[in-house]
């Protein structure tokens, strides 16, 4: 038997309501994440932890950033990692073959 479709998501949540996060950083769940140790040294992967702390705080808070916000956040970090690049390969009709150029002694 099939609902009306008025009736087929009336069980479901709102998907317009807010998460529920805790009020105050004292209470547990909050304070029980996990905690990501991280060799300061090795840039590239403190960087990626950096992005995926991003990505699950906005999808915790969806509320916070903007899309255009989070994207631009998302390509900061992904372009304070890059290390080699090839100039005019990703461009329209990209042109490889110029060779790779260090950049990363630079940023």
């Amino acid at each position: 038997m099939q609902l009306p479709p008025s009736q087929q998501w009336s069980a479901m949540p709102d998907p317009t309501d807010p998460i529920d996060t805790p009020k105050t950083s004292a209470d547990s769940a909050v304070t029980d994440e996990v905690v990501d140790v991280v060799d300061t040294g090795d840039t590239i992967l403190l960087l990626q932890k950096m992005e995926n702390r991003l990505i699950r705080h906005t999808l915790r808070r969806p509320d916070v950033l903007s899309a255009e916000q989070l994207r631009r956040l998302r390509y900061l970090l992904n372009f304070a990692r890059l290390d080699d690049f090839e100039p005019g390969a990703a461009g329209p009709g990209g042109a490889r073959g110029r060779g790779d150029v260090a950049v990363g002694a630079e940023l």
